[in-house]
């Protein structure tokens, strides 16, 4: 009886500790091996073992979110300008393996890896769980809320989503069933209290 309370409790505590371990988690997709924020890049990071996700979305002119970091689009696809002058359409269309890689080698370009939607990576990987960076220059805070609402309702994804911004803004403007992270300035805030404490 004793040994069989020790095992069961041995592995209790594995479990446990298991559960709260470290998690890997690929930053853009995992923006060193592949073309940031793309699909292909969320594969190649769940095939290397990442257990978590962090994408980062922009509105496209058509209110849709989709996959995109800097503010211009020259910097890593194809394309010029900004993300929402460009329909959703038109954005998957570009090619963001472009610029991938050194100066005279850019081994995604013309490969067909382009810039997907919320809505497209979220039907992609069904199991895998997203941390998303809310970067958009120029967008509404409650337009951008409430696209990115509707995909999750859509695609039943509010479990399996967390959201992150710089902007306040854009964190105050999604509903309170939509999982944040605290903001920059709340967590540098609680960091200096504690600093000074």
């Amino acid at each position: 009886m004793h040994k069989s309370m020790t095992a069961v409790l041995l592995l209790l505590c594995s479990v446990t500790a298991l559960a709260n371990s470290p998690k890997i988690v690929a930053h853009r997709g995992g923006t060193a091996d592949a073309p940031e924020n793309t699909i292909y890049a969320i594969d190649q990071a769940l095939k290397n073992g990442a257990d978590k996700i962090w994408i980062t979305l922009q509105l496209s002119s058509d209110k849709v979110p989709v996959l995109y970091r800097p503010s211009d689009l020259n910097t890593l696809t194809n394309r010029s300008g900004p993300v929402s002058s460009y329909s959703a359409q038109q954005l998957i269309k570009a090619d963001a393996g472009y610029r991938f890689g050194s100066r005279h080698n850019h081994l995604y370009c013309n490969k067909g890896i382009v810039i997907p939607t919320l809505k497209q990576v979220l039907q992609q990987f069904p199991a895998t769980d997203f941390y998303i960076d809310l970067k958009s220059p120029d967008a509404d805070p409650y337009e951008q809320a409430k696209a990115i609402e509707k995909v999750l309702k859509e695609e039943k994804a509010f479990r399996r989503t967390r959201f992150y911004s710089t902007n306040q803004a854009f964190l105050n403007a999604l509903s309170d069933h939509v999982q944040r992270f605290e903001s920059r300035d709340e967590t540098r805030d609680v960091l200096a209290n504690i600093t000074i404490n």
